[in-house]
């Protein structure tokens, strides 16, 4: 049984069959950057089916979960809260996925020779102000209008859409933790006061708490959002072309990339 919040509308992206016949090509037109970029769009297929599975999971409202044998409600929220957050880290995942096959795809990478170089550069992709892609990739797009089309769609969606989930996710990893309501110990008498001013609560050291509805709510969004900017880019990168082997007049596809980094 699932709640009243469905999940049959759950979007996936399905192009694992559509690379099977030009990953050849790519490579013997020595187009490492764009294979590097088809191998991640098969990941994040893989993964945004593991998000909704995890997201399913947590929507479940049927687990005969028991506290000291007894089957309680609250210990089905909070089997159901796990699910959750193994939603919630995958789904932020994709952010990081789709922003490497953007790394990868229009050669803001070094060139890739060894599997050392590809760890490395695997780090360097990060898209905060400071970074050295992000600002290679802002002053390349002044000068070209299709770079700026994509960096403007990119920025806004790593940055503005996924902050709420960015910062669950950063929670559960770096900053105390996430939590829901029943989770939380009847510890509220417990203190420690100094001439009758409070100076330790446990309170102090909760984690973060939301409800299980919040977060089911923002990851069916974010499941419509990271869905659509894949097919998005998807499209915007001639994947459609090379897929259909539509050769140009050179035996390369035609359309492929609407631009390459390069140096100023």
């Amino acid at each position: 049984m699932e709640s009243k919040i469905m999940t049959s509308h759950l979007q996936t992206i399905s192009h694992k069959r559509d690379f099977a016949m030009p990953y050849f090509s790519l490579l013997c037109g020595g187009h490492k950057g764009l294979y590097i970029s088809t191998i991640k769009f098969e990941e994040l297929e893989d993964l945004i089916r593991f998000s909704n599975a995890s997201l399913r999971d947590g929507i479940k409202e049927d687990y005969k979960a028991t506290i000291n044998g007894e089957v309680r409600p609250e210990a089905q929220r909070v089997l159901r809260f796990y699910h959750l957050k193994y939603a919630i880290l995958n789904y932020n995942a994709c952010y990081d996925y789709i922003l490497q096959i953007i790394y990868f795809a229009f050669d803001f990478c070094e060139d890739i020779t060894t599997r050392e170089i590809y760890q490395e550069q695997l780090v360097k992709c990060t898209f905060s102000n400071n970074s050295k892609f992000r600002q290679r990739f802002k002053a390349f797009s002044e000068t070209n209008t299709k770079a700026k089309e994509l960096f403007d769609k990119l920025d806004d969606f790593y940055n503005n859409k996924r902050k709420q989930l960015g910062g669950w996710a950063n929670a559960i990893k770096h900053r105390g933790g996430l939590s829901i309501p029943e989770m939380i110990p009847n510890r509220q008498n417990a203190c420690i006061c100094n001439d009758g001013e409070i100076v330790f609560s446990p309170q102090i050291i909760y984690p973060n708490i939301i409800t299980i509805d919040e977060i089911i709510e923002e990851l069916k969004e974010q499941n419509r959002i990271i869905c659509e900017f894949s097919e998005y880019l998807f499209d915007f990168l001639g994947f459609n072309n090379v897929c259909t082997n539509r050769l140009s007049a050179d035996g390369w596809f035609a359309d492929v990339r609407p631009f390459v980094y390069t140096e100023n």
